[in-house]
């Protein structure tokens, strides 16, 4: 393979790299620590039942 073929397999790879690492660090991190208990489970307001239908 010519130097044309290295450079641009190199360049092409280092792309496809910084974009696996790039979707993967937005993916896996955010910006609020887990805290362990699921949105679900917060305490709050609850609905009330109705018992009339």
């Amino acid at each position: 393979m010519k130097l044309g073929g290295w450079i641009f397999m190199l360049i092409s790879w280092g792309i496809i790299i910084g974009l696996f690492v790039y979707c993967m660090v937005r993916t896996l991190t955010s910006g609020n620590p887990p805290s362990g208990e699921d949105e679900e489970d917060q305490p709050g307001p609850r609905p009330e039942i109705r018992k009339d239908v």
